[in-house]
C-alpha cells in the first residue's frame, strides 16, 4: 500500500499526457502509484502512456472494456476503485505539478486530520489569449478564501461558486472520497458535486502556494463545456443541485445560497443573451 494514489483520466491528450506523468516522476514525494485510466482515446494516448508504465511500476494504465468512451464519471470511478493509497490526488492529463506538490500537501493532510480536502493555488499556462476569461474568478476565490483561517469550513462558499478550480489541484483522503455518490451528476459539475459531499462534514485547507499548473487551451473540457452551459444553464443548475437533495446532504440553512446561485447565474445568462459583444 502506498502514501497516494494519483489519478489520471486520459482522453485524446497524447500530446500533453507526457508532461503530467513526467511532472509526477519528479516529485520530491515518492511514496506513490499513478493510475490512468484511458477513456477510448482515438489517438496515440495509451501507447504514450505504455512507455512510462514500461519503465516505472508505480505506473498502471488501465482502459474500460473494448475501449470504449464512457465519459469523465466512469473512468474516474474505474480509478478510484483501483487505489490502494491512503490518499488520491488528481491530475489531469493536460496539466502538470511543481516537484513540490505531493509532499507538501501530504505534510497538510497530516498536520491537520480534521482536513479531508487540500488544494493549493493554480497558476495557468498554456494560451493565453484566454487568461482574461478567468480574470473574475480568480477574484471571487481570492476573497472569499482571503476570508477563512484554515483548516475550515467552506461547504457554504461553494454553493456561491466552486472555489476548486481543477482537479488537478485537489488531493483528499481515500476512505472520505470513496464515501461519496457519483449518481445524478451532470458531468460539467463532478468536481463540485464530489467536493459538497466531501466538506459536509469535514473541514477544507488551502496551501497559498502554486503548486499546479493549469493548461488552457480551446480543446480543454472546460472550454468545450462552457459552451453547452449557455445553452443548457436551467437543466444544469437543475442536475447540480437535484443529488444535493436527494443525497441528503444540503443543510436547510443553505436555501439562501443556493436561491442566490440560481438567481446569479439566470441573470448572466439574460445578460449574456441580450448583451452584444465588443468589437
Amino acid at each position: 500500500m502506498c502514501k497516494v494514489s494519483v489519478i489520471t483520466a486520459s482522453y485524446n491528450y497524447a500530446n500533453y499526457i507526457s508532461e503530467a506523468i513526467e511532472s509526477v516522476i519528479a516529485q520530491d514525494f515518492s511514496d506513490w502509484e499513478m493510475i490512468i485510466v484511458d477513456d477510448g482515446s482515438q489517438d496515440d494516448s495509451r501507447e504514450v502512456i505504455q512507455k512510462y508504465v514500461d519503465q516505472d511500476s508505480r505506473i498502471k494504465l488501465y482502459a474500460h472494456e473494448n475501449f470504449q468512451n464512457k465519459g469523465l464519471r466512469e473512468t474516474l470511478k474505474t480509478a478510484i476503485a483501483h487505489a490502494s493509497g491512503k490518499y488520491i490526488a488528481f491530475l489531469e492529463s493536460d496539466d502538470r505539478w511543481d516537484p513540490k506538490n505531493l509532499a507538501i500537501k501530504v505534510n497538510a493532510l497530516e498536520q491537520h486530520p480534521q482536513a479531508a480536502l487540500v488544494d493549493d493555488a493554480v497558476e495557468l499556462f498554456g494560451n493565453t489569449d484566454l487568461f482574461a476569461r478567468y480574470e473574475q474568478y480568480w477574484q471571487l476565490r481570492n476573497k472569499l478564501l482571503s476570508k477563512k483561517s484554515f483548516p475550515a469550513n467552506i461547504y457554504k462558499e461553494l454553493f456561491t461558486e466552486n472555489i476548486i478550480p481543477t482537479f488537478s489541484c485537489v488531493i483528499c483522503r481515500t476512505n472520505v472520497l470513496k464515501g461519496c455518490s457519483f449518481d445524478y451528476i451532470y458531468p460539467a459539475h463532478l468536481d463540485r458535486s464530489l467536493w459538497l459531499q466531501i466538506c459536509k462534514n469535514n473541514l477544507f485547507y488551502h496551501i497559498d502556494l502554486p503548486l499546479t499548473f493549469w493548461r488552457i487551451h480551446d480543446s480543454s473540457y472546460i472550454s468545450l463545456e462552457s459552451k453547452k452551459y449557455r445553452k443548457n444553464l436551467i437543466f444544469k443548475i437543475y442536475m447540480l443541485l437535484k443529488p444535493c437533495y436527494q443525497g441528503g446532504f444540503l443543510n436547510p440553512l443553505l436555501h439562501t445560497a443556493v436561491i442566490r446561485f440560481v438567481a446569479v447565474n439566470l441573470l448572466r445568462s439574460i445578460k449574456n443573451r441580450f448583451t452584444k459583444p465588443k468589437n
